[in-house]
């Protein structure tokens, strides 16, 4: 049974659970931003001193914590968040929701959107089916160009290639 979705009962129709593991995610955003912005401030300090074998000790831990707490939000998003999202909000809204995000992306970021939606959904049968149905052939087919030349470029940083 599919309940109607809206931003005024949205509170209402999600879980408590679901509005907590919400939450340890944000939570998890505002610890990466830290880390960043702890990791910049290092390489600052690196550049002045001469202690630059500690910092870059310090900047291993911090890359290690940093890619266990993305790798810890991916898995949430893929086993918690999403499957709770598609039961709530109907698939019409999340089209046009899709829509709307692309549109305000801009050409560069919805490519990359695109790539990393692909990127998502290809193990998942089911869904790789709905994103052929939905994704026009032309940007489909453009998936492996921008995936070399955008995408993997981005992704090589956060994975340490």
């Amino acid at each position: 049974r599919r309940v109607r979705f809206s931003a005024r009962n949205a509170a209402d129709q999600v879980p408590n659970v679901h509005i907590s593991i919400i939450a340890i995610h944000l939570d998890r955003v505002c610890l990466i931003f830290s880390l960043q912005t702890k990791k910049a401030e290092q390489l600052a300090a690196a550049a002045q001193t001469n202690d630059q074998s500690s910092i870059i000790q310090s900047l291993a831990r911090d890359t290690s914590e940093l890619s266990q707490q993305v790798a810890w939000m991916k898995e949430t998003e893929d086993n918690l968040l999403v499957p709770a999202i598609a039961k709530i909000v109907p698939q019409k809204e999340q089209k046009s929701f899709s829509n709307k995000v692309l549109m305000s992306l801009g050409i560069w970021d919805s490519r990359l959107h695109l790539v990393g939606m692909y990127e998502a959904v290809r193990e998942d049968s089911t869904e790789m089916d709905m994103f052929q149905r939905e994704i026009p052939y032309i940007p489909r087919s453009m998936i492996p160009r921008w995936k070399k030349n955008l995408y993997d470029p981005k992704a090589s940083v956060l994975i340490g290639r």
